[in-house]
């Protein structure tokens, strides 16, 4: 059964990390399409402005969605999801505050909001809060809140993450980095780690979201009758449909019947399935890259992230995006900047390239020639190596040059306000 939190009713721990990357992750149910309703939070409890959130936000018009939030000192950012959550229903959420120059929040799995303003690293954060913000007056939720984890220095793809929205337990996802755990089933407030909950006020016990559990430690003792292969397009793994079997041990598998489309990058995980029907967690990722010419490729990287334009005086365009390394297959040599300027995409020809050189913040930039003024451009970034493999990503981002650039700022007034 969950619990309830509401105004002066909800749990406090010890702070389960301290230093980022930090996970905060949880399933929902809010009766409210509200502002500032907490959900989940780590903070430093003696100050109003160390702390990090994730919590409900409704703007006067429009619908309710969630944010996750990173206040340290003066400076305030937030992630904030794409869609609004559904009233009464339960919702998995799950927010990472991967640096201080990055955070992102995802609801059910998807719907991602990311932010990339750059801030002090979070110090002195000494508690965390289920339905509440553990900072001085702190703030409540209106929530129903289950299967509440915080991990650290993890990466996640889009397939773990998908994992817990699916309802697996975080006692069968990123378990090596899984710092805290708690079901929040009465008599079960703590399951991982020394974070117990202290309650406020009388949490009540509500329905519990359907969540699927590691098996009861006898049951890996019955003997396994095959692994099962599992496939998914850019990590979202289909776990309902198996594509091969293979037995216990066996280091290779033929998989027949496939049609891979060109220009796709596969992931292929391997499970053990017991012969009472349990399954174990999903061994890391084979990735598999399939060129415009439909056959397969070498290692590649990881895809660039966060591409972004902008408009230069000169009728010059700007380009920026990230690069995160982990997880990577192989480490990249560069990116390829490939420009469209009206009749599409030339994939086999580049128009730049930007070497690869790995600073403290993962970000690259490239600035064009001098264009044709009032032309719209499209631009897409690939990473590449030395050995000719290079991501298959078709995403872009466009925008018209412009001889006298962006228009300057005007009418900018501040003030101050403590919060």
């Amino acid at each position: 059964m969950a619990r309830y939190c509401a105004m002066d009713v909800y749990f406090t721990a010890p702070a389960a990390a301290t230093t980022l990357p930090i996970v905060l992750t949880c399933w929902f149910s809010c009766p409210l399409a509200y502002s500032g309703l907490v959900i989940m939070a780590i903070a430093d409890s003696t100050v109003n402005n160390m702390n990090l959130v994730i919590q409900t936000y409704k703007p006067v018009a429009g619908a309710a969605k969630i944010r996750a939030y990173s206040v340290v000192g003066g400076s305030e950012a937030y992630a904030e999801t794409t869609i609004a959550y559904t009233t009464n229903k339960w919702h998995h959420v799950f927010a990472i505050f991967e640096h201080n120059g990055f955070r992102a929040v995802l609801l059910d799995g998807e719907n991602q909001g990311n932010n990339q303003t750059t801030q002090s690293d979070p110090a002195g954060l000494n508690a965390t809060g289920i339905g509440v913000n553990p900072k001085l007056n702190p703030t409540t939720g209106l929530h129903q809140i289950a299967e509440a984890a915080v991990y650290q220095g993890a990466y996640f793809n889009a397939a773990d993450i998908m994992q817990l929205a699916r309802g697996c337990s975080p006692l069968r996802v990123k378990t090596q980095a899984l710092k805290a755990y708690w079901p929040l089933i009465r008599g079960s407030e703590a399951r991982k780690g020394e974070f117990v909950l202290t309650p406020t006020g009388d949490p009540t016990v509500e329905p519990h979201p359907a969540i699927s559990y590691p098996a009861p430690s006898h049951a890996y003792f019955t003997p396994a009758i095959m692994d099962r292969i599992y496939r998914g397009q850019d990590g979202d793994i289909n776990y309902e449909q198996p594509v091969a079997s293979m037995r216990p041990g066996a280091s290779q598998v033929i998989i027949p019947s496939q049609d891979l489309p060109p220009g796709t990058i596969w992931h292929y995980t391997r499970r053990r399935r017991a012969a009472c029907g349990l399954e174990s967690p999903s061994s890391p990722a084979c990735i598999v890259a399939i060129d415009s010419a439909g056959e397969m490729m070498a290692q590649v990287p990881n895809r660039p992230l966060n591409l972004r334009i902008e408009a230069l005086a000169g009728a010059k365009l700007r380009l920026r995006w990230r690069y995160s390394p982990i997880g990577q297959q192989v480490s990249p040599d560069g990116f390829n900047i490939y420009m469209d300027s009206g009749p599409g995409f030339d994939f086999e020809t580049p128009d730049a390239a930007v070497e690869y050189g790995l600073g403290g913040t993962g970000e690259f930039g490239w600035t064009s020639d001098e264009l044709t003024d009032g032309q719209t451009y499209k631009f897409c970034v690939r990473a590449y190596t030395a050995g000719g493999a290079e991501t298959q990503n078709t995403n872009f981002v466009s925008a018209a040059a412009d001889s006298q650039g962006p228009a300057a700022i005007t009418g900018l007034q501040a003030s101050w306000q403590e919060v």
